[in-house]
């Protein structure tokens, strides 16, 4: 989840959506298969999208390996 751009120019930050896509590519190389990647970047990172995920992650195990940033 990353926000850089705010309603609030002033609360902008430069990195952050960037950030977040750079972590996805890098877990992508690494983790070739079996791998899910959401991403909630600007206007996607909405309340109902992070519960909507919220949900998605009740679903896993002890098995599974879960990144949250």
């Amino acid at each position: 989840i990353a926000v850089s751009n705010y309603k609030d120019s002033l609360r902008n930050l430069q990195y952050a959506a960037k950030d977040v896509r750079d972590l996805a590519s890098t877990f992508a190389q690494i983790y070739k298969t079996d791998l899910r990647v959401d991403t909630l970047i600007d206007k996607k990172a909405t309340r109902e999208n992070i519960l909507a995920l919220r949900n998605e992650l009740m679903k896993t195990t002890v098995n599974d390996m879960v990144i949250i940033s």
